[in-house]
This record gives C-alpha cells, sequence and structure tokens, in this order.
C-alpha cells in the first residue's frame, strides 16, 4: 500500500507541477513561439483546477481513508483521462502516456483507500 500511495502522490505532484509550468511557460503547452493572451488564459485555467486537485490527491490519501477520498482520486483519475483525449485529438503521445499512467494510479490507490 505504501508503494502504492507514492505512486499516487508522484502521479499528483506531477499533474500540479505541469500545471505550474504552463503558467510559466505556456508556449510549452501550446508549442507556439509567442504566447497570446488567450493562451496564457487558458493555462492559467489549467492551473487554476490542476494544482489544489493535485495537492489534495497527493495528500489526503496519506492522512485519511474512505470514500470521499476514493472519489476524489476517481475524479483526479477522471480528469487525466480527459487530458488523454486532448492527446488523443492532438495525437502528442506525451499527453497520452503520461496522463493514462497516471489514471491507472488513481484509480488503484482509490480502490485501496475505501
Amino acid at each position: 500500500m505504501t508503494v502504492l500511495l507514492c505512486l499516487n502522490t508522484l502521479a499528483a505532484l506531477s499533474g500540479a507541477g505541469f500545471a505550474l509550468l504552463a503558467v510559466a511557460r505556456p508556449q510549452a503547452m501550446s508549442g507556439s513561439s509567442a504566447p497570446t493572451s488567450g493562451e496564457r488564459f487558458f493555462a492559467s485555467m489549467y492551473a487554476a483546477r490542476s494544482i489544489p486537485l493535485g495537492l489534495l490527491a497527493a495528500g489526503l490519501p496519506w492522512a485519511t481513508r474512505g470514500a470521499a477520498v476514493t472519489w476524489l482520486l476517481f475524479l483526479a483519475a477522471a480528469i487525466q483521462l480527459l487530458d488523454v483525449a486532448i492527446g488523443v485529438r492532438r495525437t502528442e503521445v506525451g499527453m497520452i502516456i503520461g496522463p493514462t499512467v497516471a489514471a491507472v494510479i488513481h484509480v488503484a490507490a482509490g480502490m485501496a483507500v475505501r
């Protein structure tokens, strides 16, 4: 169980880290050389949900167990799967593999902490 929680923490903090990167360097996500105000806005919107959720998904399973934590991790997995769908649509392998692995880890951890 400890290994699974460590993997979950790593996956959750990675998602939050990518959100921080998106705010700091929006061009890293969009691929444009000069990000527009719209790209900066959407990077901030991405971070606004990803950072708090990532921190909760990383820390809460260490502090408590139960249905609420399970559903939080399932929510984190669902959001990762939506990121996978975006990656498939954009045909970006990195946006497919990483979030898929994170989603699997979140689901497994959610099952373990219920």
